[in-house]
């Protein structure tokens, strides 16, 4: 067997931030231990505290400058695995403070023969990014485990520049995301969305098909960016919040449930009292007790699973707006056209270009439509991830589970403006993108429906969560 060896040289260097604006990286020097081959990264930053992002990057050119396109990074999936003052909040002592990153490259930047690789005087260096704490990376991973980590944000989150950083992927593959199976139970990925001061159409479009009369088209400027979690939420992760409380789900395959998504849920569950399932029938339309409190805008009732997942985190998650849900949805099409950007949306039951991006009708492996409980991923609801994203990295926003929002509903929203609907005089809530028993015409950003806010519904209804962005 043929020893694994990375050799990286003599070393150049780079510093960065993420705008030319305090926090900003002043200096950055690495080294490579000539008999560990262990990698250190020591840099120094101004301004106030930050998050520490690093890039790794070679060039057989050794007079390449900083712009030069030749730099090539060695792969997130191998740069992610770096520790220490990187990937978190970094609190900021002085200027001349020398932070400490490490990193193993013999372990994970293996050549397909097995060995490491040998890189010339001068071809490599370390980029090291200062993002300030309101403008913090795409993508943020959650700690939502029982475990003694402090429940704050500085200490259960984890940021990344772009999903092919996210840590778990297969050295050589791209996708992370998809690699990691701890990314649908103990912790949770949650994608930045770009929306400040954004002003787009919602609802139908002249371009998209099926108008729902409930579909009124508006246009809506939205205040802030949010995060918003890449997959549904599952049970998997709905049991590491509240294990003691029953898992809303109806398909109870062992194999597969971790990961799929959190079913057979209503708004009281996740957010106000909890739902008690009637001891008679199919219980899909049980009632629960009235509503004790957790209607928005006041936060989450005692207890329950949006107030158990703040309290662990520190943050200040929720369900998404309406606005919030269909403006990710999208991604940036608004044109009509599915979130890849690519196909026009179907007015019929079928569609092949929907069946790649989700569960839906028209790829439900079932005679009736109403899979058993027991059932493999064929039939009924797909595990989270297991389909093409959108082009905001965002998976199975269509169809698989409808997915409920904070909103409560009523047909006409024109007039809203985007804000939330907490009108006190409506028990239901809205209810997005369609379900894994709908045909392909309910499957669209612009659908919409309602559900009682104290009525679990069998095995179609999920939901996914948001978050502000930024430290806080």
């Amino acid at each position: 067997m043929r020893a694994k060896k990375t050799v990286l040289g003599v070393l150049a260097v780079v510093a960065a931030s993420a705008f030319a604006m305090v926090p900003e990286v002043t200096y950055v020097h690495m080294e490579q231990s000539s008999s560990s081959r262990e990698v250190t990264v020591q840099y120094k930053f101004s301004g106030d505290d930050a998050v520490i992002t690093l890039d790794v990057q070679t060039n057989a050119n050794t007079s390449a400058s900083a712009s030069d396109p030749g730099w090539t990074s060695v792969g997130g999936p191998v740069v992610c695995t770096a520790q220490g003052e990187v990937w978190k909040k970094v609190e900021k002592v002085s200027d001349d403070t020398l932070h400490t990153i490490t990193w193993a490259p013999d372990n994970v930047w293996i050549g397909a023969n097995g060995d490491g690789f040998s890189v010339a005087a001068n071809g490599a260096r370390a980029v090291v990014t200062a993002w300030a704490t309101n403008n913090t990376p795409d993508y943020m991973v959650v700690d939502i485990s029982n475990s003694s980590t402090p429940n704050t944000q500085a200490a259960r989150c984890r940021y990344y520049p772009s999903v092919d950083f996210l840590p778990g992927s297969v050295p050589g593959q791209v996708g992370a995301v998809t690699n990691n199976a701890n990314f649908k139970t103990s912790l949770l990925v949650m994608r930045k969305i770009y929306a400040k001061d954004v002003t787009c159409i919602l609802g139908s479009t002249p371009q998209e098909p099926k108008h729902g009369a409930n579909e009124y088209t508006r246009q809506v400027t939205i205040a802030n960016n949010y995060y918003i979690g890449i997959f549904e939420l599952t049970q998997g992760q709905w049991a590491e919040v509240v294990p003691e409380r029953p898992r809303p789900a109806y398909f109870e395959n062992p194999t597969y449930r971790a990961a799929r998504p959190v079913d057979k849920v209503c708004y009281n569950d996740i957010r106000c009292a909890d739902c008690t399932v009637a001891t008679s029938g199919t219980g899909q339309n049980a009632m629960g007790p009235d509503t004790l409190g957790g209607l928005y805008p006041d936060p989450p009732y005692t207890g329950s699973f949006l107030d158990r997942l703040r309290g662990r985190t520190g943050m200040d998650f929720d369900l998404p707006s309406e606005t919030q849900w269909e403006f990710a949805c999208r991604a940036g099409h608004g044109d009509g056209k599915y979130g890849n950007g690519s196909e026009i949306l179907n007015t019929g039951n079928n569609d092949a270009n929907l069946a790649p991006q989700t569960r839906y009708l028209g790829n439900n492996a079932s005679s009736n439509n109403e899979p058993g409980v027991n059932v493999d991923t064929t039939k009924g609801s797909v595990t989270v991830g297991s389909c093409v994203p959108n082009d905001w990295g965002l998976y199975e926003m269509l169809g698989n589970v409808m997915e409920l929002c904070l909103d409560k509903y009523q047909a006409n929203v024109s007039g809203l403006a985007g804000a939330v609907n907490v009108n006190s005089g409506i028990s239901s809530v809205v209810g997005k993108g369609g379900h894994f028993i709908n045909p392909a015409s309910a499957c669209r950003p612009a659908y919409r429906t309602d559900y009682e806010m104290n009525k679990r519904h069998r095995p179609q209804l999920g939901f996914r969560v948001v978050c502000r962005a930024g430290l806080y």
